[in-house]
């Protein structure tokens, strides 16, 4: 996959998890134009970089939308991190996502084939537990994915 695919398909997947949330973080409830989607298992695993198929619970997306400082305190394992884990994931949730990032072997990844997933839940059309309706983003929230 190039550089130039991989970017398109951070963006869609960061679309769908703020969609999926409604561009409100989904610990402290603030609505704010600067929402961020935050990994669940980390960019670098790749196996869930932009969701995957968790057994027996269907398509995750591995994400949560979070507001900038939400987001500082989980990913630098600040106080409040637990609390987020809880909140946004839930325990079980993370140890899945987390188990699949490190067990999954990623060779193979099509580019279209992870674009027209996002795609679908972007626009409900996913069976998925995290699709949403295609909701509008806040004013200056948009992205070009052309």
């Amino acid at each position: 996959m190039t550089r130039k695919e991989i970017k398109k398909l951070d963006a869609l997947w960061a679309l769908a998890v703020k969609e999926k949330a409604q561009y409100k973080c989904e610990h402290c409830g603030r609505y704010d134009s600067r929402m961020e989607a935050a990994h669940v298992a980390g960019r670098r695993y790749r196996a869930t970089r932009w969701g995957t198929v968790i057994p027996r619970n269907g398509y995750d997306l591995c994400g949560h939308c979070l507001c900038h400082v939400c987001h500082q305190q989980y990913d630098e394992h600040g106080p409040l991190e637990p609390e987020i884990v809880q909140r946004t994931i839930k325990v079980m949730r993370k140890a899945l996502i987390q188990r699949e990032a490190t067990r999954q072997v990623t060779k193979g990844q099509v580019f279209e084939d992870i674009k027209a997933r996002l795609e679908r839940i972007r626009e409900g059309f996913d069976n998925s537990p995290y699709a949403t309706k295609k909701s509008e983003p806040p004013e200056g929230d948009s992205l070009l994915l052309g």
